[in-house]
Formats: C-alpha cells, sequence, structure tokens
C-alpha cells in the first residue's frame, strides 16, 4: 500500500485516497487506506454482506480522520473489492470509477459534487450554470457522519476497472483512458494515464489503479 493507494491482489481489494488540505490530507488518505485494508482482511463487519463490510470500514475511516486529523482536512476515497464473480464498487467525493467491458468505458459513480446535488434535484439549466463544477459535498473528514455511495456490480473475464483521482480524469479525458487500459495490463495501463496526466500538465495530486478480471 502505497499513500494513496492500495493495490491487494490476495484480497481482491483496490482502492485509492485523493488528499485535501495538505499534511493533513495526506494522514488522511493513509488513514482511510489503512482501515479499509484492516476491516476488510479482518472480515469481522457487515454481517456477512461485502457491500455492508466496505460501507462499515469507509464510516470507521471517516471517525478515525475527525478524531486524529486537524479540522479542514479529509480525503476523497473510491473502493472496488471483488469476491467471487460480483464487485463492490463504492466512494465518497470526487475521485471515480470506471469498468472497461466489450471496447466501452463506462463512468460507474459520479462525484458528490453541489452541481451534481442540483442536476439530481432537477434544478434547471441556467440554475446549474451558476453553480461552481469544484464544490464538493461529501468528503471523508468532512463532518461526523458520512455517506458513501456503494453499489455491488457483476464481474465478467476481460473487465478492467480504473480508480482514477479527479485531476486524472480531468486532464487526460475519457477517450484516452479508454485507449491506455483498454489491452494493456494493469502496471502499463497505470504508467500511461499518469504519464499523458503529466504530459498535459495536470495537478498535482494525479492517482490512479487499474484491476483487471481475466
Amino acid at each position: 500500500m502505497s499513500e494513496c493507494t492500495v493495490v491487494d491482489n490476495d484480497l481482491g481489494l483496490y482502492a485509492i485516497a485523493d488528499p485535501m488540505g495538505g499534511d493533513g490530507g495526506s494522514r488522511a488518505a493513509t488513514t482511510t487506506l489503512e482501515t479499509l485494508v484492516e476491516y476488510l482482511r479482518a472480515g469481522t463487519s457487515g454481517a456477512g454482506e461485502p457491500e455492508l463490510a466496505v460501507r462499515d470500514a469507509i464510516v470507521e475511516a471517516n471517525r478515525r480522520v475527525i478524531e486524529t486529523v486537524p479540522r479542514g482536512a479529509g480525503c476523497a476515497v473510491a473502493v472496488v473489492w471483488f469476491c467471487g464473480e460480483r464487485a463492490v464498487v463504492a466512494h465518497v467525493g470526487d475521485s471515480l470509477v470506471f469498468r472497461w467491458r466489450d471496447a466501452e468505458l463506462v463512468c460507474l459513480t459520479a462525484e458528490h459534487s453541489l452541481r451534481n446535488d442540483y442536476i439530481a434535484k432537477g434544478f434547471t439549466t441556467e440554475q446549474i450554470a451558476t453553480v461552481p463544477a469544484n464544490i464538493i459535498v461529501r468528503t471523508i473528514g468532512m463532518g461526523p457522519e458520512v455517506r458513501p455511495d456503494v453499489q455491488v456490480l457483476d464481474v465478467r473475464s476481460g473487465d478492467a476497472w480504473l480508480l482514477a483521482s479527479d485531476g486524472v480524469v480531468a486532464s487526460v479525458g475519457e477517450p484516452a483512458i479508454a485507449e491506455a487500459v483498454a489491452w494493456r495490463k494493469p502496471p502499463d495501463a497505470v504508467r500511461e494515464i499518469l504519464r499523458l496526466a503529466e504530459e498535459k500538465n495536470g495537478p498535482d495530486n494525479l492517482t490512479c489503479v487499474v484491476a483487471r478480471r481475466w
């Protein structure tokens, strides 16, 4: 596990955390990922349901961050946990999860932004246009309660799953990401995506993980 990523092939766990708030954000990211690994490896939460276990782990990570990290710091988190023929996908914040299947890249999650909240509530196009795109309304460390989005999806042979920070998606773009993950092995795909992001002067926090099921 690095500061901002988890790649645990034995556990089938892949995750990223995108820090927010300087050194405190880095601590929040590390705490979040350590908690995920601890909880899911122990297998003692979630009452036997993988999606509940992931939810419990994220809630516990938020509690630990609130208790140990300076106020105002936190992180976004995105998780894919493979459990047999299913994948639990969860996120909080603006990091995203994609799936490459049948020559198509599909974004499985949506940023927890004020703009997306406006869209979900049916505000007019004119009203939505007045909201800055970068206002995030849910992160780890934002408050004592956190509400992750969790879904369970099927897994097929040949699928590739990408977890990426918002800076990667914004700087590289989905067409180039799709080309990078299409036929490459995960480490090569990650190197290519980060190379493209740096080439386009992406922000400092460039984080991504690719997992492939054969």
